[in-house]
C-alpha cells in the first residue's frame, strides 16, 4: 500500500484511540477524532488536564438519552457535562461505553487498561499537535525584486508548510512558492517565488505535513490549516522594483563607502579586505558573524528603515543603510 493511504488508513483507524509508544518508555499520546492529530498526554495530571481542556460539551438530556452507549459520531471523544459541574467522560471507540475522568487517577487507569501499543514509526504518521496555539500569519507588503518574500511570523500548531499564492479576480489561483514551518513560532520565513515578476496581490496560507514529512504534497494530503472553518491565512501585496545591488569594502579600519542608500529588496555584499577579523553588527537586526580576510558576507533588505551597524572587534568603525520605498 502506498505510504500516503497507509498513513491515512491508520489515523482513522486510530482516531480516538490511547496509544503507548512501546519503543518509547510506553509514553501515551490520544488521538483527537476531531482532527486526527495526537496530544502528548504526560504524567497522570497531565493527562487528566489535557482531556478535560480538549473536551466536548453536552448536556444532562443528550447523556441520559444514551443510556450508557454512545453513538458513533461520538466515538472516541471527550464529553464534558456542562450542567453537571464539567464531569468528563471519555467514550471507548471499542464499545462506545463512557468511562468517568473525575480525578488524575482515573486518566492513569485509564491508559493502562486501554491504551494500545504502537510502534515509533507508525506513531510518526500521526501529526502532532500543539495544545493551546492559535495558528495564525503576519506579513507586510515587501518588495519581491530577488524573486523572495519575507513571512513575518507565523504561528503554527504542527509542522506544516507556508503556501503562496497569486490572487486574481479576488480568488487564489497558482501556487508560486512554499516554504516549511515547524510546530510553534516562526519569525520571518523567506518563501522563494517562481513566475512573479511584476507588482501582484498574493496570499499565504498555512497547510499542514500530514503525509511524507517534508515533502510537500498539494493537491493532495497536506491541506490547508482551518480555524473556525476558515483558512489560515493572509493577503499581501508585492511590489516588483528595479534594485541595485551595492558593495562596501572593509578596508583601511572602515567600510567603504560608510553610508548607502537603497531601495527595498536590494542586496549588499561587504568583502573584508584586511588582515584581521571583522563584523557586520547591527544591534537588534543582524549580525553577520566573524568575517575572515577575503571572506564576504551579503544580506537583501527588504524592510525600509535606518540601519546602523559596526564592528564588533573594532567598534570605532561604523556605517549606516538607508533603505527607501
Amino acid at each position: 500500500m502506498p505510504f500516503s493511504s497507509r498513513a491515512s488508513d491508520l489515523r482513522t483507524t486510530l482516531s480516538g484511540r490511547i496509544l503507548l509508544a512501546v519503543e518509547n518508555n510506553g509514553e501515551a499520546w490520544y488521538v483527537d477524532p476531531s482532527n486526527k492529530e495526537k496530544y502528548f498526554l504526560g504524567q497522570p495530571l497531565d493527562a487528566f488536564n489535557l482531556m478535560q481542556q480538549i473536551g466536548l460539551g453536552i448536556t444532562n438530556k443528550d447523556y441520559n438519552s444514551f443510556n450508557g452507549k454512545a453513538p458513533a459520531r461520538l466515538s472516541g471523544r471527550i464529553l464534558l457535562k456542562i450542567e453537571d459541574q464539567g464531569k468528563a467522560y471519555y467514550v471507548n471507540p471499542l464499545n462506545l461505553k463512557f468511562y468517568y475522568l473525575g480525578r488524575p487517577s482515573d486518566a492513569f487507569q485509564l491508559i493502562r487498561t486501554l491504551g494500545l501499543g504502537i510502534t515509533n514509526g507508525d506513531l510518526a504518521t500521526i501529526l502532532t499537535f500543539a495544545h493551546g496555539v492559535i495558528p495564525s500569519i503576519e506579513v507586510d507588503n515587501q518588495s519581491t525584486k530577488y524573486d523572495n518574500v519575507v513571512i513575518r511570523d507565523v504561528v503554527a500548531r504542527a509542522n506544516g508548510w507556508i503556501v503562496v499564492y497569486k490572487v486574481a479576480n479576488g480568488a487564489s489561483e497558482d501556487i508560486v512558492g512554499h516554504t516549511a514551518i515547524k510546530i510553534g513560532k516562526n519569525h520571518n520565513v523567506y518563501v522563494r517565488l517562481s513566475g512573479v515578476n511584476t507588482s501582484q496581490d498574493l496570499l499565504a496560507i498555512l497547510h499542514y505535513d500530514l503525509e511524507q514529512k517534508g515533502v510537500f504534497e498539494y493537491l493532495g494530503p497536506d491541506v490547508p490549516v482551518m480555524l473556525n472553518n476558515e483558512m489560515v491565512m493572509k493577503k499581501f501585496f508585492t511590489t516588483h522594483v528595479a534594485s541595485v545591488n551595492k558593495t562596501v569594502q572593509i578596508i583601511d579600519s572602515n567600510y567603504n563607502p560608510k553610508s548607502i542608500i537603497v531601495k527595498r529588496g536590494a542586496m549588499i555584499t561587504w568583502t573584508n579586505y584586511e588582515n584581521t577579523m571583522h563584523t557586520i553588527t547591527s544591534s537588534g537586526n543582524f549580525d553577520s558573524g566573524n568575517i575572515a580576510h577575503g571572506k564576504t558576507y551579503s544580506r537583501i533588505f527588504n524592510d525600509a528603515g535606518i540601519y546602523n551597524y559596526h564592528s564588533a572587534f573594532h567598534t570605532d568603525m561604523a556605517g549606516t543603510i538607508i533603505v527607501t520605498e
